[in-house]
């Protein structure tokens, strides 16, 4: 895992953002935070009262909605 970070960090220049359900009993938040000591330039979302599934599983709407955003910002540079 950690030489896939070191070559987003170093060679892809793209913007990262992560969701994170904070009730993830799967994969702890620290993981995800982790993540964002190691490419700086990732943004870090956490969502409140969700898990790994429920993090986009009952949000489909919203979850749209922040992918678009990221996605229109990412063509306009």
């Amino acid at each position: 895992m950690e030489g896939y970070l070191d070559e987003i960090r170093d060679i892809l220049k793209c913007d990262v953002t992560i969701f994170h359900g904070r009730d993830d009993e799967l994969l702890p938040v620290e993981c995800s935070y982790n993540v964002q000591s190691k490419i700086p330039r990732a943004s870090l979302k956490v969502i409140e009262k969700k898990d790994h599934i429920t993090v986009v599983v009952g949000r489909q709407k919203a979850f749209a909605r922040e992918l678009e955003e990221i996605w229109s910002k990412s063509s306009t540079n």
